[in-house]
């Protein structure tokens, strides 16, 4: 059975405006758990692409079947999701998400990267995903409009009218987008089996920052967060007597009581300039004074981040404005949800957000270490792994994700 702490780290960070990579075992319910999340949030199952080791980067919008006299169009899943999201929202109704199943079967960060700008809820409206020749050959070919007004529960005269009025407007508005960019309210779900945890490490930066992993808990694992109050006060100490350390964690906790949380709210309250009923999440009370309120009721878990995104920054590991920010939104949509307890906030900010930041200088240590070089910041990725039970608890999904990134490290080594 799926833990209910997975379950709101999810909701948490789709609410914030991210995409999200379910990982896990094989068998331990990721789909099932995607497919309810996106009919729970958009009352409609998504679109479902399975990945695949030959995968390539353009079929996830379109390929070219042959025919006797020529080829014609097929179109991939990305592009009927998007076709399909718009013409819905047009409509009034919600956009139809999708999944990407198994994506540890396809080679993610190639036919993914060019998806990692758009995803950005600041860059939503500004990048095209489904180029624009796309849109119009949907427009003439009545078979390929049918397949998409299939996807939207549309008729097809309504279906052409929607995508040709949208597609006028990006083409038209203040962005003058090409083609077709993502809508705010669009999500993607994704899963992974992890039959070798040490994968964990071989996921890109850029792929992390944009699908927070995470963990979905097997038969018989419980997960239940445990935030201890009195290591975080030791650890704070201990970071706050190191020159280098205090003032990274000096400028990273200003930084997310300041300015840099309150603009990255401000995204999430953003009115759509193709179409009043796509934002990225529906809010009533999202503002300023919510956000303070926020950051008061969650002090131990924005020291949490603060003290991880410290030690993760001594070590080499750039923690710049944009993984804050995303910090800053959990925290502030789980304010607004309600219920949601300070020790989850906490570790789905250093399970989710922080912790696969280490991916990043994950080759250069074990390089360190296989020519035979010093240990030390090997030993310091250690530290900053153990930090997770000691703070967190070892029924946290910090720990369990701690626990599977310190496979990746030649213990005899060490």
């Amino acid at each position: 059975m799926i833990g209910n702490v997975a379950r709101v780290a999810v909701e948490l960070l789709l609410l914030s405006g991210k995409s999200v990579l379910l990982a896990g075992a094989p068998g331990t319910g990721k789909t099932r758990l995607g497919f309810e999340t996106a009919r729970g949030f958009t009352g409609i199952d998504p679109l479902v692409v399975v990945g695949r080791g030959d995968m390539a980067a353009r079929e996830l919008l379109y390929s070219y079947e042959p025919l006797d006299s020529g080829f014609r169009v097929v179109l991939g899943g990305l592009a009927v999701s998007v076709l399909a999201s718009w013409a819905r929202l047009m409509a009034g109704l919600a956009p139809r998400w999708l999944l990407l199943d198994e994506l540890n079967r396809m080679n993610a960060e190639t036919v993914l990267g060019s998806l990692f700008t758009a995803l950005d809820l600041a860059h939503r409206l500004r990048v095209e995903v489904v180029p624009r020749w796309l849109v119009e050959k949907v427009l003439r070919d009545g078979g390929l409009l049918g397949e998409v007004a299939d996807a939207a529960g549309l008729e097809k005269s309504q279906m052409r009218e929607m995508l040709a009025v949208v597609l006028r407007r990006a083409l038209d508005g203040a962005e003058r987008v090409p083609g077709l960019p993502l809508p705010y309210s669009w999500r993607a779900i994704a899963t992974m089996n992890m039959v070798d945890r040490s994968h964990l490490f071989r996921l890109g930066f850029a792929l992390l920052r944009r699908f927070p992993l995470v963990l979905v808990p097997g038969i018989g694992e419980e997960v239940a967060p445990s935030l201890d109050h009195s290591v975080l006060e030791d650890v704070e100490r201990s970071v706050t007597s190191q020159e280098r350390a205090v003032k990274i964690y000096r400028s990273i906790f200003e930084a997310m009581q300041g300015e840099l949380c309150r603009r990255a709210i401000e995204e999430l309250a953003t009115d759509s300039s193709l179409t009043p009923f796509d934002k990225p999440i529906y809010a009533v009370g999202l503002d300023g004074g919510m956000v303070e309120e926020a950051l008061e009721v969650f002090e131990g878990a924005v020291k949490t981040a603060a003290v991880f995104a410290a030690r993760l920054g001594s070590l080499g590991v750039e923690v710049g404005p944009a993984l804050l920010a995303d910090v800053c939104r959990v925290v502030a949509v789980a304010r607004l949800r309600g219920g949601v307890s300070e020790d989850v906030v906490a570790d789905i900010a250093v399970a989710s957000l922080l912790l696969p930041q280490l991916g990043a200088i994950a080759p250069a240590v074990k390089s360190e270490l296989l020519f035979g070089g010093e240990a030390r910041r090997a030993r310091s990725v250690r530290r900053v792994l153990a930090l997770a039970p000691r703070l967190l608890g070892e029924k946290s999904m910090s720990a369990r994700y701690a626990e599977a990134l310190s496979l990746e490290l030649p213990v005899q080594h060490v």
